[in-house]
């Protein structure tokens, strides 16, 4: 597959994705600004304008995520130790593999921060991408996407209530 149609594959999926979220969360949407920290309340989030890199909470540890899961904090630095060593690539919703964004810092979070308009905790799997597409780029600032997702396996263990 040429660059040009790996550019059309992820414009197209970007473009389906962004179709999705208007249709499924219309009246969500974020304004967009031209600041460097955009009004997505309570969201860790930050995009630096003039380097393109989006920097998010990949994983917090101890909390219910999205998916109702629980991750211990070891479980989280091993996790972030595993990426950095091993995969190191970005992929689109977990389903398409990009040379789109390319990631540039990955860490845990050794003291809380202020990062946008949210909160960091001391233990948090934090991580920075270069976005190199404009479209992508675009999402990124309009608030398409506001984080990062982890992609994994892993044993589970139902907690009693």
């Amino acid at each position: 597959m040429s660059t040009t149609e790996k550019d059309e594959s992820a414009n197209k999926l970007i473009n389906m994705f962004s179709e999705f979220v208007t249709k499924h969360f219309a009246g969500s949407s974020q304004e967009d600004t031209s600041k460097d920290e955009y009004n997505y309340e309570g969201i860790a989030k930050s995009v630096d304008i003039d380097k393109q890199i989006f920097t998010a909470v990949v994983l917090r540890p101890n909390v219910v995520d999205a998916h109702g899961d629980i991750y211990k904090a070891e479980v989280v630095e091993e996790a972030c130790h595993e990426y950095n060593t091993i995969c190191r690539k970005a992929y689109l919703q977990h389903l398409v593999k990009t040379d789109l964004a390319e990631p540039v810092e990955s860490y845990i979070a050794p003291a809380d921060f202020t990062l946008g308009n949210g909160e960091v905790k001391k233990g948090d799997w934090v991580m920075s991408m270069k976005i190199k597409d404009d479209e992508l780029w675009k999402s990124c600032k309009d608030g398409v996407f506001t984080a990062f997702s982890v992609g994994c396996k892993g044993q589970v263990e139902m907690l009693d209530d």
